[in-house]
């Protein structure tokens, strides 16, 4: 019974697309209790202690969105939205890293956390550091409190975890399975599948806003995925789309290519984000 899925499992795998980790349900529950199931309470809960405004799913999602990013909440500013990473749902990890996406960024989405209990550790311990910073302590001290009342710890040097000394977002490295590889891409995202899915060796630009213009890339990628090697066909379209999710002609093509790779790769929950998206 210690595996068993908290309540409301279900529901919310439908609502945000995907199998929501097992801590994040926990932890909402646990709020749930707190404020006793009051709706208003909860929400100034979320936005107090995490400075979460709002929880939305799909609705969150801008064109040039990974699939692998299923947002589960917004801050209201500039368009920044927290989200789970999940770049192979076959693994079924439980509890997958947590990440921020702000689309007025080029930089690509960044580590929140290495799995949910961590990324929201880092929220309220970065709003109780706030608080310390405008010296109102009674509210940084409510915050701290009402972290620890759902079971987590909340403190200053939690708020700067996630971000490496220079000040810049970490990037999300998944865990690797043996047999299997990691490839970064610009979106911050990356392709997560078995090597043998992967060429070996294959040279890609640095620069793919430029090198999208010189070269057909696209046809490229055709070549890999008709070979099967749906890993480094993966990270070209991605590539792709993120240097060019703008260009209208080019989304909807780039977005059939990949729906159909995902159903190869056995992802249908990720070829499902898109055939969404080219339906909005």
């Amino acid at each position: 019974m210690e595996n068993k899925r908290p309540s409301g499992s279900i529901w919310l795998d439908e609502f945000f697309g995907c199998e929501v980790p097992k801590a994040f349900i926990t932890l909402m529950n646990r709020i749930e209790v707190l404020v006793d199931g009051d709706r208003a309470r909860f929400f100034r809960f979320v936005d107090e202690v995490f400075g979460i405004a709002r929880l939305s799913g799909f609705e969150q999602r801008h064109p040039g969105t990974p699939a692998e990013f299923f947002p589960f909440g917004a801050t209201g500013v500039d368009g920044v939205s927290y989200g789970f990473v999940i770049h192979a749902p076959e693994l079924k990890s439980g509890d997958p890293p947590l990440g921020q996406y702000s689309p007025m960024d080029s930089g690509g989405i960044y580590l929140l956390g290495t799995n949910a209990t961590e990324a929201f550790e880092n929220l309220a311990s970065t709003q109780f550091s706030f608080e310390i910073e405008f010296e109102d302590d009674e509210i940084a001290a409510r915050i701290k409190a009402l972290s620890n009342q759902i079971g987590l710890r909340c403190e200053m040097e939690f708020a700067n975890r996630r971000y490496t000394p220079e000040g810049n977002g970490r990037e999300i490295v998944p865990n690797i399975p043996g047999g299997w590889s990691f490839s970064p891409t610009s979106d911050g995202i990356g392709v997560l599948a078995p090597e043998s899915m992967f060429e070996r060796p294959t040279e890609l630009p640095t620069n793919w806003a430029k090198a999208r213009c010189e070269s057909n890339w696209l046809s490229t990628a055709d070549r890999h995925f008709e070979r099967q090697k749906f890993a480094t066909a993966l990270v070209i379209y991605r590539e792709l789309m993120w240097s060019g999710w703008s260009d209208r002609e080019q989304y909807p093509i780039l977005a059939q290519r990949m729906i159909a790779l995902y159903q190869a790769m056995d992802r249908p929950a990720l070829a499902a984000v898109l055939q969404r998206m080219l339906r909005a």
